[in-house]
């Protein structure tokens, strides 16, 4: 039997579908896949702990809801960060629903900065554990009298059954929030440390 070969016109058109194909993959996983972390350099020395992170991009997904992974961690980056005389850090946070994608609501959403009002709104369910840390006794401090709170400058809030939203701002930016308002107060351990970097 005679071998079969591809014309060259043929094997051209068959290696650009495959590599397109490939192409539309990656770009599919890349679209569900968690942005980098990026972090505020230094800021967490002073409280012995991690930088908070960042997302130098929140683009992603270009358009349909984000993946648990993604929402989690825009999260976490809208939430770290030196605020006042405290840092806050979070641990253990997982987006565990998300709800089909509903039109903003201007009573609903009124209080949301910069929210693009053509875009969908998505509400989340998930459990996280948040740490708020003071800045550890500096060694002139403890020369003066105060205790040494290394390893015990943060309180850590458990929240289990947090709630919120993921939205696009007017620069396409994703931003995405959740608390657990019953576990705000009740479910507080006083005195830990800052959570391990992840």
């Amino acid at each position: 039997m005679t071998a079969r070969t591809l014309s060259p016109v043929f094997a051209l058109a068959l290696t650009l579908a495959c590599g397109a194909a490939a192409a539309a993959s990656d770009s599919a996983a890349g679209d569900a896949a968690a942005p980098a972390f990026g972090a505020q350099q230094g800021v967490g020395a002073k409280y012995g702990a991690h930088d908070p992170r960042t997302c130098p991009t929140a683009k992603q997904p270009a358009s349909g809801a984000p993946s648990a992974a993604q929402a989690a961690a825009y999260v976490v980056c809208n939430r770290e960060g030196e605020f006042g005389e405290n840092l806050y850090l979070l641990d253990h946070v997982e987006v565990t629903a998300i709800a089909k994608g509903r039109r903003y609501n201007m009573n609903e959403d009124i209080n949301v900065p910069n929210i693009d009002v053509s875009a969908p709104v998505f509400a989340i369910r998930g459990h996280m554990t948040v740490y708020q840390c003071g800045a550890l006794t500096t060694p002139q401090l403890m020369k003066a009298g105060f205790a040494d709170n290394r390893g015990k400058n943060c309180n850590a809030n458990d929240q289990p059954n947090a709630s919120g939203l993921c939205y696009k701002d007017t620069f396409a930016d994703w931003h995405c929030s959740m608390v657990d308002a019953d576990h705000v107060i009740t479910d507080t351990r006083r005195d830990v440390a800052p959570p391990p970097a992840s």
